[in-house]
């Protein structure tokens, strides 16, 4: 039978209280709730452990078993647990629930034939050291698996490849939402390094590294793009086509703008979620390398008639 982590099950520390217990299980039985559900399998067992999680933390008696349980044992969940191993000659018949409603496990300690901890398997209160040495989880694997920014943006499904013992290859599908970012890890559960004797193995994670754009910089859920304007651009206004993640953009230079101020554009940034950051344009003012005789003398008319100093007197 499987070790059942309850605290776990719920997603809340061993020390919550009674209040949050009850506050995670309304939760979790609303999300998994079968009329908001129908035809998820997986809803379906989520909700027959989370309710066998509840009936254990929210009774004072079972809870205090179980706690007992906890902090004799150094199992996790998922762990094939086998009484048999731990002094029983045979695993302990019981009848369990009427309805068949829980798992072994819980029969086995809280069903109507449930074992008490004070019986032979637990006389010594823990597991020799030596014991605890061989149920030991499989470690954690950790993968880099680079993406383009557009790959990130709108998501995608690929295959990852991982070495395993023997340097041989293994496959793995994964899904990479939208709107990843680098850092953002896919969680592959039990495909890490496997456990010893029958202990559960480690988890792989998948951590998505978006290279460099060319052109586009991610500032949170905002991208940024520079855009170059020439100085009479800068001083009259005008209009910019410029490359947006999803397509081109006609911006609107103000007059007067100045180098580093950021336009923004609303909701054509980078995703977060269900909405859309901005798209800040940054405007570069480029003054022209090679000039023609007329351009020189245009540029030397202005600075001779021009009051304007950008210096501090």
């Amino acid at each position: 039978m499987k070790y059942k982590d309850y605290y776990g099950l719920l997603g809340i520390k061993k020390n919550a209280s009674a209040e949050e217990i009850k506050k995670a299980y309304r939760a979790l039985a609303k999300k998994y709730h079968p009329d908001a559900n129908i035809g998820n399998l997986e809803a379906e067992e989520m909700i027959k452990e989370v309710n066998e999680a509840y009936e254990v933390l929210s009774d004072e008696k079972r809870k205090k078993k179980y706690d007992s349980l906890v902090n004799r044992f150094n199992f996790v969940s998922g762990f094939e647990f086998d009484p048999s191993k731990f002094g029983w000659k045979e695993k302990p018949e019981f009848t369990g629930t009427e309805d068949g409603a829980f798992s072994d496990f819980f029969n086995l300690f809280f069903g109507s034939d449930a074992v008490e901890l004070d019986e032979k398997p637990f006389e010594t209160g823990f597991i020799r050291k030596e014991e605890q040495l061989l149920f030991k989880r499989g470690e954690d694997v950790m993968v880099n698996y680079e993406i383009s920014l557009e790959e990130a943006f709108y998501g995608k499904e690929d295959v990852v490849k991982v070495k395993t013992a023997g340097n041989k290859l293994k496959e793995y599908e994964i899904t990479v939402p939208e709107g990843a970012h680098s850092g953002d890890k896919i969680k592959l559960l039990g495909k890490g390094l496997p456990g010893t004797i029958g202990a559960p193995p480690g988890d792989l994670y998948v951590n998505l590294v978006v290279k460099p754009h060319d052109t586009l910089k991610v500032c949170g859920s905002d991208l940024e793009v520079e855009v170059p304007i020439t100085p009479w651009e800068a001083v009259f206004g005008g209009r910019a086509i410029i490359d947006g993640i999803d397509g081109r953009l006609s911006v609107k230079i103000p007059e007067g703008v100045q180098s580093s101020n950021r336009l923004r554009i609303a909701g054509k940034g980078y995703k977060s979620g269900l909405k859309r950051g901005d798209l800040l344009a940054k405007i570069k003012i480029v003054v022209p390398n090679q000039l023609t005789e007329k351009e020189k003398e245009l540029f030397k008319e202005l600075a001779e008639v021009s009051t304007f100093t950008p210096r501090a007197m």
